[in-house]
């Protein structure tokens, strides 16, 4: 991988595909905008470019000393592990944040650094706006500050589905304490109106899969369970990927908060999701099946 510290050292390559950033610790989010840059370079046959900033453009700006994880080099070789090929380092001023953005275009991304096309993060549609936001605000009610890396992973879980919203955890309550904990949940299905339901458990994410399974059909087996900091800091926004056995198939599930029980079920709603929709496939394919088997 380039590596280019500063104006001395960087060649202007105007085949580059860039994104921009700190990638202080390359998080999920991340690594959903690292994917994507990659495709895109081999898909245009460019070069795919990472620019950061060094100082960080909050110290220049006034807000003090920023705390950061990894140096320049350990972020170098963690962006060159996720196929990124050239690493760009610029030099944050007072001058060059009171460019006006076309001027940053035309003479730093176009004039110094070079680029044929730039990855600026997701295209939501208004729904998927709307689910980021409500995500945003719980994370926002439980954090004292909102990082670039909760931003990122709040984009990645609250707005980026992979199967349809069948069902949807619409209230999480949960106590600790004694020999047991419970959980109280409504989950709502479709277009139905929300369901609740209660049971107990030998700790609070037990309990509340519990819960959920008061409120659906079948059986839910889960063969793994992890538990993840997705963001750095105390208050980080926890990550949970499970699998789960339903239906006799195996099905991934994920989730994201600041509260890992909340979490937890956000993942397991997702697995129940995607079990549906296969379901939903399966049964189509056999009616077309049917179907083409009755034509004359």
């Amino acid at each position: 991988m380039l590596r280019e510290y500063g104006p001395d050292e960087i060649t202007r390559n105007d085949a580059s595909v860039l994104t921009t950033g700190t990638f202080d610790g390359v998080h999920l989010g991340h690594q959903a905008i690292l994917r994507y840059l990659v495709e895109r370079a081999e898909v245009v046959g460019g070069k795919a470019t990472v620019i950061t900033f060094d100082p960080h453009p909050r110290e220049v700006l006034g807000d003090g000393h920023v705390p950061i994880l990894t140096t320049l080099e350990e972020r170098a070789d963690a962006l060159q592990s996720h196929g990124v090929e050239r690493f760009v380092v610029l030099p944050f001023t007072r001058d060059l944040s009171m460019l006006e953005p076309e001027a940053y275009v035309a003479d730093v991304l176009l004039g110094t650094v070079g680029m044929q096309e730039i990855v600026i993060g997701y295209d939501l549609t208004d729904e998927e706006l709307n689910q980021a936001y409500k995500l945003f605000t719980l994370v926002a009610d439980q954090k004292k500050s909102i990082h670039d890396e909760d931003l990122l992973v709040i984009l990645h879980h609250g707005a980026m589905k992979d199967a349809p919203e069948s069902f949807r955890l619409v209230e999480l309550d949960v106590n600790c304490g004694g020999k047991w904990s419970t959980a109280r949940v409504k989950v709502s299905h479709h277009d139905e109106p929300p369901k609740e339901a209660s049971a107990k458990g030998d700790g609070p994410i037990a309990a509340a899969f519990s819960a959920i399974d008061e409120l659906i059909e079948g059986t839910v087996e889960i063969i793994d369970f992890e538990i993840v900091a997705a963001t750095p800091g105390r208050d980080a926004i926890g990550e949970v990927n499970l699998h789960a056995r339903i239906g006799g198939r195996t099905f991934a599930g994920r989730g994201a908060s600041t509260d890992v029980v909340h979490a937890a079920a956000r993942a397991y709603v997702n697995a129940l999701n995607k079990a549906e929709q296969a379901e939903a496939l399966k049964g189509a394919k056999l009616e077309k099946e049917s179907s083409l088997g009755s034509l004359p």
